[in-house]
């Protein structure tokens, strides 16, 4: 039996809400130190190779896109699985494309 790997990949722009600026920069720090094994853990787990996200403010505003690559599950959202990950794009961001 043959088994093909499927790598997707998923680029979300979102508008970070203004009240909530700094609790994302917070929790984004926190997640790069003192979280940061448990981080990559998660990503094994889902087999996710690449995850990142790039924050630009233009005139005021804050944008985050974030990236993920990898053999994510054919259901699976494209930042499902985190739990705390999909916590924190619900409190502190709102889509703006995909």
């Amino acid at each position: 039996m043959a088994y093909t790997i499927s790598m997707k990949r998923y680029a979300i722009l979102y508008r970070v809400k203004e009240q909530m600026k700094g609790t994302w920069d917070d929790w984004c720090k926190e997640r790069d130190t003192t979280e940061r094994f448990d981080a990559v853990q998660t990503l094994r787990d889902h087999r996710i190779n690449l995850e990142f996200g790039l924050k630009v403010e233009i005139e005021g505003v804050m944008y985050v896109v974030l990236y993920r690559e990898g053999e994510m599950e054919k259901d699976n959202g494209a930042f499902s699985g985190d739990p705390e990950l999909e916590l924190m794009i619900g409190e502190c961001l709102e889509k703006v494309m995909d």
